[in-house]
């Protein structure tokens, strides 16, 4: 969390200069004077007070941690009852006590989290050593490197900008409310260099949909920006037409945020949390209303004309029981849907919105025990999947050939049965024909049984899978096995779900290399990584309100609309807020009890706790602004333990708007999908196998050194033959030879390598390939191919008409099908880059 943080901010995470033998001092001082405050007590000292500060004593005789301090110290004046008087020596030490405890929550509240901080900055020494190293840099820091270069201790200033800045004039920069002071920081400069020598800045976005503040998004910079360029032209437009939703939508958004209703809210709100005595309550200036009213003040929209229908209903559940209030909202929900479902709306103009991951799988939940189809994040659990459950399956039998199981699951599923074109039924016939044999017999294996029977199978689909497990990494293991049957093609539908297994052993390839630690890997997943992103299907879809923020459905549903105003970062026993300096920032421990002692750390709560429910209300506008026609929200009586403050958002008159509507027909809705939905083509997956053998020699070609280092030299001076046509050949060769000998020291035959040049040149059926005057010659020439890979070719000769390729071989090599098949690859490259010419392949034998 420090390093996300880090680099979010830029700042660099300091310790508190408090140290921890400045509390333990003040500690043993407080305490001393409440053991004297505790012998000079007036008489008619509150008599609870009393009995709380002898508690506290005799549970406290060396140290106390402030939770085991009475609130009543938190009071201006020592509490006596009615008539009692209390001496200047009890005042005296009652402010002294105060003070100190006052002092101590501060101590506390910026010292809690250096043991964090100084860890943090060991590992970081480290993990930068590390880093510069391996010569890496992670994403989420290049906000933070880039401030380095535009820092005036960083590179010149004036160069990097002059480098940068004068090749860009006009600057667009989208979803301004979640930049972050980094971000901005990065581009001030350069924007200000643009603008003062004629060029422009534009900048759009919604502050009310600010939602990403936790990622550093600052709102503020929208007035500040302004300001900032306060000296150019500047133009401000607000954008106040609503091209999405139908009245109702968007007259019942107006009435929500609007000025008058905002002010309602906040001051409802304050007035039950003041009639409930909340501690902390918060209260409102006009100066932090007007901050509201400034970021809400183009929330009243215009609909379009033709846009005269829609409907909203809001309903708010008044159960106290979690159990029984989520109870009510399930059968609501699928209710609700059924109703949507008469209307002819189909499940993919559904969407159901919630706050977290855990409502999207409990919802989730409840729909497909419905059978109603979902489409979310949580519906895609790769380890669900048939066909990833296949594919480990073979990756098992790999692993251990001996593991009946695994392969008897892979030859009988879909995988094998498509791409080998026997049907699953002939499969299930050959396993359980092989039960006797199974029961009488000990140590038999399905796969010996089936590579008996099977042998073409055997040989075209698993051989070289089981000869290679081992040879080559995991990756391209599984790359090869999704080429070799055809995985891709013959699944399309499911290729998100192929391509996150690739991923995730692309991830794990350095842990996690061989096959039975992935196995054990994939067994144990869990978090995002579980689940495949979502795909377009005729499915409820299911997304947090983060997600859906840029999107529209025809349908909303939102089933836990709630206000949860959360302070800080980090857990309720542990949370903080980043207090941020010129160049540093601090973590401040928010703690209630330091609130009631502290003024200093409650204006810092007070501050934070705004800006929280101001996150809320953007998050709450988000949500209900993303239907075109149907709005429905069902607003609990508690959020997360706490009164859900939502209820004053929404007065009562606005529960119901509009009138439901019958969807459109359904060929004018499929006439509109196609012109708005586009797919991802196919991703296209080589045999790694095969490439990485037609890129290494076998192992055979290394068990003669001496014939394999005669093709090496060979090559080399052939490479240096370009076309012989009207020259003294002897001396070329001669020369090629000269320039061997620097390349292959411990060679010493050269007479015989030049006899054999000499006479290979002069063969009548290769004397075509050397003098060839009309053709352009390259040798040893590199080309790419469709997967980006380099193939050398030993000679390339381009004419007028055709393209000729030489490839050399050495002895036995030549009539091998590999080399065959390498050089049909080569004439495949060819004939793209020269689709006019014939083009020819010759595997000439040295």
């Amino acid at each position: 969390t420090l390093f996300h943080q880090n680099n979010i901010y830029g700042y660099e995470i300091r310790e508190s200069d408090f140290e921890s033998v400045e509390i333990v001092k003040n500690k043993k001082k407080i305490l001393a004077d409440i053991k004297t405050l505790k012998d000079i007590l007036p008489e008619k000292t509150n008599a609870t007070f009393v009995k709380s500060l002898t508690k506290f004593l005799s549970n406290n005789l060396n140290s106390f941690d402030m939770d085991s301090i009475s609130d009543y110290f938190a009071r201006e004046e020592f509490p006596v009852r009615k008539g009692g008087e209390v001496s200047d020596e009890v005042e005296q030490l009652w402010q002294l006590i105060r003070t100190g405890l006052r002092q101590l929550c501060l101590q506390e509240a910026y010292s809690l989290f250096n043991a964090y901080i100084h860890i943090f900055k060991k590992v970081m020494e480290g993990f930068q050593v590390i880093s510069a190293k391996d010569d890496c840099l992670f994403l989420g820091e290049l906000n933070k490197k880039a401030r380095m270069l535009f820092d005036d201790d960083g590179i010149t200033v004036e160069e990097l900008y002059y480098r940068l800045a004068t090749r860009f004039h006009h600057y667009l920069i989208d979803e301004f409310q979640d930049t972050s002071r980094l971000q901005w920081h990065n581009l001030e400069k350069m924007i200000e260099e643009a603008l003062s020598t004629g060029g422009t800045l534009f900048y759009v976005g919604d502050q009310k949909q600010a939602i990403y503040g936790f990622r550093g998004g600052d709102a503020h910079l929208f007035d500040d920006v302004k300001q900032m360029f306060k000296p150019f032209n500047i133009c401000v437009d607000r954008l106040d037409q609503n091209w999405r939703s139908q009245k109702a939508v968007v007259e019942f958004n107006n009435a929500i945020f609007s000025i008058t209703n905002l002010r309602r809210f906040i001051k409802q709100k304050e007035f039950y949390e003041q009639d409930k005595k909340k501690k902390n309550c918060v209260i409102f200036s006009d100066k932090d209303l007007r901050h509201i009213e400034n970021i809400f003040a183009g929330a009243q929209q215009v609909f379009q004309k033709q846009k005269d229908s829609g409907y909203v209903k809001i309903e708010y559940v008044d159960i106290e029981n979690k159990e029984e209030r989520d109870d009510f909202i399930r059968w609501s929900l699928i209710d609700c849907l059924k109703d949507i479902r008469q209307r002819k709306f189909s499940l993919g103009d559904i969407a159901i919105l919630t706050r977290g991951n855990n409502d999207i799988e409990r919802i989730t939940h409840w729909l497909l025990e419905e059978g109603i189809a979902v489409a979310s994040e949580r519906t895609s659990n790769i380890q669900e999947n048939f066909l990833i459950k296949e594919l480990i399956a073979f990756f098992r039998f790999l692993d251990s050939p001996i593991d009946n199981l695994a392969f008897m699951t892979f030859i009988l599923g879909e995988i094998f049965s498509r791409a080998t074109g026997v049907t699953q039924e002939e499969m299930h016939r050959f396993v359980f024909g092989l039960r006797e044999k199974l029961r009488k017999e000990k140590d038999v294996y399905i796969y010996m049984e089936f590579r008996r029977e099977y042998e073409d199978l055997w040989r075209d689909f698993i051989n070289k899978f089981f000869q290679n497990v081992g040879l080559y990494p995991l990756y391209e293991l599984a790359v090869s096995i999704y080429s070799q049957f055809q995985c891709l093609f013959n699944f399309s539908e499911y290729q998100g779900f192929f391509m996150h297994f690739l991923e995730l052993i692309k991830a794990q390839e350095e842990e996690h290399a061989d096959i039975s630690s992935f196995l054990e890997y994939f067994e144990k997943l869990q978090g995002e990584d579980l689940y495949v992103p979502v795909t377009d299907s005729d499915a409820v879809k299911i997304l947090t309100i983060h997600k859906s923020k840029g999107l529209e459905f025809p349908v909303v549903i939102l089933p836990f609309l709630g206000m949860e105003i959360k302070v800080g970062s980090g857990d309720n026993q542990q949370s903080y807020c980043m207090q941020r300096q010129e160049l540093t920032t601090e973590l401040v421990r928010l703690k209630t009890k330091y609130l009631r002692f502290s003024d200093e750390l409650y204006q810092i709560y007070a501050r934070e706790y705004k800006e929280a429910l101001l996150s809320e209300l953007n998050n709450i506008y988000v949500a209900l602004t993303r239907p075109e026609k149907e709005l429905y929200a069902f607003i609990p009586k508690k959020v997360g333990g706490s009164f859900n403050v939502l209820k004053f958002l929404i007065p009562e008159e606005c529960y119901e708007q509009g009138q439901k509507s019958i969807a459109a027909g359904k060929e004018e809705k499929e006439d509109d999908k196609r012109k708005v939905t586009s797919f991802l083509p196919l991703a296209q997956y080589q045999d790694w196998i095969g490439y990485l053998n037609d890129e290494f020699c076998p192992y055979d070609q290394f068990k003669n050194k001496e014939q394999r280092l005669r093709g090496e030299v060979l090559h080399y001076i052939l490479s240096l033959m370009n076309d012989l046509t009207g020259r003294d050949v002897p001396t070329v060769v001669n020369q090629a030879i000269i320039n061997a000998q620097t390349q292959f020291l411990d060679v010493e035959d050269w007479q015989d390598y030049e006899k054999d040049v000499l006479e290979f040149l002069g063969r009548e059926d290769v004397r075509s390939f050397f003098y060839c005057e009309e053709a352009e010659v390259f040798t040893e020439k590199e080309v790419i191919n469709q997967y980006g890979h380099v193939k050398r070719m030993d000679r390339l000769m381009v004419m007028d008409k055709e393209v000729w390729i030489v490839d050399y071989k050495t002895g036995q090599e030549v009539d091998d099908e590999r080399n065959e098949k390498q050089m049909r690859e080569y004439e495949s490259i060819m004939k793209e880059m020269y689709p006019k010419k014939e083009v020819k392949g010759f595997l000439v034998s040295l």
